[in-house]
């Protein structure tokens, strides 16, 4: 069974939760707690270490190179696949580098959500049969007949 379509699906579901997931952070901050409010405020006071400069690097490369595998991806390209594994791996390791943050739980269930997702679109990359997975194209066109 070729499990592309359900791949893709997947894709945009992951594309939705995590536009979500911005859009209910944002809107649920006012409804937080006054003493979390208040570290909010006072977090960009704070000083900015090194450890601040490589999140916010590795994140500025991150953002734009995950677009492009989600773009990859949905147009079933096999360097999708490859960019998309790349900036997971990445973005995850520079995760301990990032300071402490305050989130609604609402909006950190969506982010859940989410990451359960990256985790159901890499095992049917790997561990499916998709177009994907074809290895008779080595130049990363599509494997799909365009």
């Amino acid at each position: 069974m070729d499990t592309t379509t359900t791949i893709k699906k997947f894709v945009a579901l992951e594309v939705f939760l995590l536009l979500a997931y911005v859009g209910l952070s944002l809107s649920l901050e006012p409804y937080l707690p006054e003493i979390l409010e208040q570290y909010i405020t006072q977090s960009p006071e704070s000083d900015f270490s090194n450890s601040n400069s490589l999140a916010l690097l590795g994140g500025a490369l991150i953002l734009p190179l995950y677009a492009a595998s989600i773009v990859g991806l949905l147009l079933t390209k096999i360097w999708g696949k490859i960019l998309y594994v790349i900036t997971f791996v990445v973005g995850y390791a520079l995760t301990p580098f990032l300071s402490p943050t305050v989130e609604h739980a609402i909006s950190t269930t969506v982010y859940d959500l989410g990451s359960v997702i990256q985790g159901i679109i890499l095992a049917l990359l790997f561990f499916t049969s998709s177009a994907f997975n074809n290895s008779k194209n080595p130049e990363g066109e599509s494997a799909v007949g365009s």
